[in-house]
C-alpha cells in the first residue's frame, strides 16, 4: 500500500468513526428526554442505563457489518 493509499485508508475509517459517533450522539440526545433506566454490572458504583447498552449494540453492530472478519 502506499503512503497515498494507506493515507485514503485512515481518512476513511475516521470518516466511519465519526459517522457511528454522531449516531450514537443522536440515541443519547434523543434518550435525554426519556425516563432513565440503571442498573449495575460488577459492583453498585458500576451503572449502566439501557441508553448505553443501546449505544454499544448500535457500534458494535455497525463495525461488524462494515468488518465483518474483524474482531
Amino acid at each position: 500500500m502506499t503512503s497515498a493509499e494507506n493515507n485514503r485508508h485512515w481518512e476513511e475509517c475516521m470518516e466511519f468513526a465519526v459517522q457511528i459517533a454522531r449516531r450514537a450522539g443522536q440515541v443519547i440526545r434523543e434518550a435525554v428526554k426519556l425516563d432513565k433506566c440503571v442498573t449495575t454490572k460488577s459492583s453498585a458504583v458500576d451503572l449502566v442505563t439501557e441508553t448505553d447498552q443501546q449505544v454499544e449494540e448500535l457500534i458494535i453492530s455497525t463495525l461488524r457489518d462494515r468488518y465483518p472478519s474483524h474482531r
